[in-house]
C-alpha cells in the first residue's frame, strides 16, 4: 500500500473547508438541538460500569448504527444522493472527511447520538466517544503509506475505507463500518483486495465541486427522479 501523491492545495480543497465551516457546523449544531429532548429521558443508567467498558460499549452502539445508517444510504436512491456527495471526492485524505451534505450530517449524529443518551452513558464517556469518533474520521480519510494486515481486520483502517471510496460500484457497496469491521463481517459487506490501494475515488456520477452547487445538487436529482417527465436523465 502507497499513499497517493498528490497535492496539499488539491481540487476540491476549498469547497471542503467550505463544508467544514458551513456544513459541518450547522449539522451539528441541529442535530444536537433535535438531541436535547433526550438528554434527560436515559432508561438505562451506566455509570456503575468501568468507564472503559462504557466507552467501548458506546463506540460498538454508535458504529452498529452507523453502519445501518450507512447501508441504507447506498441501498435507498434519494438517500444516495446526499451521500453521493461524500462520494465526490476524487483524491482522499483528512480534510475530504468533513464533505458531507448538512442533511447526511444531521442523520449520521442523529442516529449515532441518540441511542447513547437513551442508554444513559454520562457526559464524561459522551465526550470521550465523540473525541475518539472524530479522530477516527479524520484517520481513516488519511492519505497515509502505511498498511496493517492484522490490525485491518480489528479496527477500521485508511486502506478499509479508501475501499469503500473506490470508483469501481462492487467496492463502494461495503465496507460501511467505519470502526470497527465487525459489523461488516457479520453484515456481509467486507472487502479487502490483497494488493496495493483502490487507483481510483469518486462517485458514479459527475458532481459539481463548489460548495454551494453540491448543497443543492442533491435535491435537483430528486426532483428529477421523481417529479420530472425524464427521470432517467442524469446529466446536470
Amino acid at each position: 500500500m502507497t499513499g497517493r501523491p498528490q497535492k496539499t492545495w488539491r481540487a476540491g480543497f476549498a469547497t471542503d473547508l467550505g463544508h467544514y465551516s458551513v456544513g459541518y457546523g450547522v449539522g451539528r449544531i441541529v442535530s444536537e438541538w433535535l438531541l436535547m429532548s433526550l438528554v434527560n429521558s436515559s432508561r438505562i443508567g451506566l455509570d456503575v460500569c468501568p468507564i472503559a467498558f462504557q466507552v467501548i460499549l458506546a463506540l460498538l452502539v454508535s458504529d452498529l448504527m452507523y453502519y445501518l445508517l450507512h447501508r441504507l444510504m447506498h441501498q435507498t436512491p434519494w438517500l444516495w444522493q446526499f451521500h453521493m456527495v461524500h462520494h465526490s471526492s476524487v483524491e482522499l485524505d483528512w480534510l475530504a472527511t468533513v464533505r458531507i451534505h448538512p442533511l447526511e450530517q444531521i442523520l449520521i449524529k442523529i442516529s449515532q447520538m441518540a441511542p447513547l443518551y437513551l442508554l444513559g452513558f454520562p457526559p464524561a464517556v459522551l465526550a470521550i466517544f465523540m473525541l475518539c469518533s472524530a479522530g477516527m474520521a479524520f484517520w481513516i480519510h488519511a492519505n497515509v503509506p502505511w498498511r496493517f494486515p492484522i490490525l485491518r481486520w480489528l479496527i477500521v483502517t485508511p486502506e478499509y475505507h479508501h475501499w469503500h471510496h473506490h470508483y469501481q460500484p462492487k467496492e463502494q457497496h461495503k465496507n460501511f463500518a467505519v470502526l470497527f469491521p465487525l459489523w461488516d463481517l457479520l453484515g456481509g459487506t467486507l472487502s479487502l483486495p490483497e494488493g496495493d490501494m483502490p487507483f481510483q475515488y469518486g462517485s458514479d456520477l459527475p458532481v459539481p465541486l463548489g460548495y454551494w452547487q453540491q448543497f443543492i445538487f442533491p435535491f435537483r436529482r430528486i426532483y428529477r427522479m421523481y417529479w420530472t417527465v425524464s427521470p432517467t436523465a442524469d446529466k446536470l
